[in-house]
């Protein structure tokens, strides 16, 4: 069976009936087709018999434990696994690779903390080594009076933040040399997470000791985003004050997705103890995706396409659709006309507070529910709201000119013209 010209209305249950002169009979196996979106053109999905079925997903699952619950940022319980182009971040502006200056703190929630600004480290003693795209920094980075306790870690630039939700069940890799005289690495206990990630309101950080390495030992690092690969060490009664790796607790799925779609900074460790020796770092590549319309062609399982309700967009439904804004109370998106209470005196209002724009007929204020200097509300009109979406109940003469002569003061505006 072939569907031509494929759109929203052709999406069913789909079954053949085989007919000859005597009877007829309808086949078992049926095939249903479901259109995941219209946003890239003839993208469609017909849903097979995969294992995960929603409110469940993950195509290449072997078996029921394998399936991934939606998220969707919980806006719909349905999604599929993604379409996706393969595709690698890496640092396109050496300039913008910096180091960053952190200590433990156990002030803050995150128990780290940015002194950046008390010891600002060297950010000129960064060397870049044109052929091979290497990073180092050695002694030099500290400023003076930088204490034993900070940590220098590489930042990374503005093109691997923000939105990465494609990244999940990705990698983070990077290549490091840390040169430090093997006595002196003994000597240091160091219990700062290798990597750090910010986002909204919750941080990813991922562990690992590089203290048996031998000095100038490159070390190969490949971090997944999954969940047994971060924890986080804040609000967490499974971690003590020295982050004992024994009573790690990780994070699930929701909370890495969340941090995924919003990411403020990236940090990787540049250094391993006190003693500054030498480090180098090169190769950082955060993988990613596309979406793309050759669904046969590419496909990540582990990478959500929901189903989104109207007034939202995204493969997680995490933006809001064209035409809609997000309530800073609720955090749901509604449409942008919807918001605006003008009282039928303006179809403009701002989309963050409300305020009403361009009010029409000698009205004004918030909700165009005052009379502009000079004009009055006519006494012979009702009180009650206009309905903002019935232009015939739109009266122009609903605030009156005062007739007062020009000696006279203006009749007072701040009155409703209801």
């Amino acid at each position: 069976m072939t569907i031509h010209n494929v759109s929203k209305e052709d999406q069913g249950i789909y079954s053949c009936e085989a007919i000859n002169s005597k009877e007829s009979e309808i086949s078992i196996n049926k095939t249903v087709l479901i259109i995941i979106f219209e946003t890239y053109n003839t993208l469609f999905r017909i849903a097979k018999n995969f294992l995960c079925k929603p409110p469940m997903f993950n195509d290449e699952a072997q078996n029921y434990d394998e399936c991934f619950e939606c998220f969707c940022f919980d806006h719909t319980d349905t999604c599929y696994s993604s379409s996706l182009s393969p595709t690698s971040i890496t640092i396109d502006d050496p300039k913008q690779l910096t180091i960053a200056a952190i200590v433990r703190s156990l002030s803050t929630r995150e128990r780290i903390e940015d002194v950046s600004e008390q010891f600002p480290p060297n950010q000129r003693s960064i060397r870049l080594n044109s052929q091979t795209k290497t990073f180092t920094i050695d002694s030099r980075i500290a400023s003076p009076n930088t204490p034993e306790n900070v940590h220098f870690y590489w930042r990374l630039p503005e093109n691997f933040l923000h939105n990465k939700l494609l990244s999940y069940g990705s990698y983070l890799k990077y290549t490091q040399w840390d040169y430090q005289p093997s006595s002196i690495r003994n000597l240091i206990e160091d219990n700062m997470p290798n990597i750090i990630i910010r986002g909204e309101n919750i941080s990813l950080f991922h562990f690992k000791s590089l203290q048996n390495s031998f000095p100038s030992d490159e070390n190969q690092i490949s971090v997944r985003f999954w969940t047994d690969q971060w924890q986080r060490s804040f609000d967490d009664p499974h971690l003590d004050d020295h982050l004992n790796r024994s009573q790690t607790y990780h994070l699930d799925r929701r909370d890495i997705l969340r941090v995924l779609r919003n990411i403020k900074e990236i940090l990787i460790k540049a250094t391993y103890d006190a003693f500054i020796y030498e480090s180098s770092i090169a190769n950082i590549e955060l993988e990613s995706g596309l979406i793309t319309d050759h669904p046969d062609r590419y496909r990540s399982a582990f990478v959500e396409q929901c189903v989104c309700p109207q007034g939202y967009s995204g493969t997680s439904c995490e933006d809001c659709a064209p035409n809609y804004w997000r309530q800073s109370t609720t955090g749901e998106c509604v449409p942008i006309e919807t918001i605006c209470h003008c009282n039928g005196y303006s179809n403009e209002c701002d989309r963050f507070t409300g305020r009403c724009l361009n009010c029409q007929n000698h009205t004004q204020g918030f909700h165009c529910e005052q009379c502009d200097r000079g004009f009055y509300p006519n006494p012979t009109q009702s009180n009650d709201f206009f309905d903002d979406n019935d232009d015939d109940e739109k009266q122009s003469f609903h605030c009156l000119k005062c007739p007062c002569g020009s000696n006279t003061d203006h009749h007072h505006n701040h009155q409703d013209p209801r």
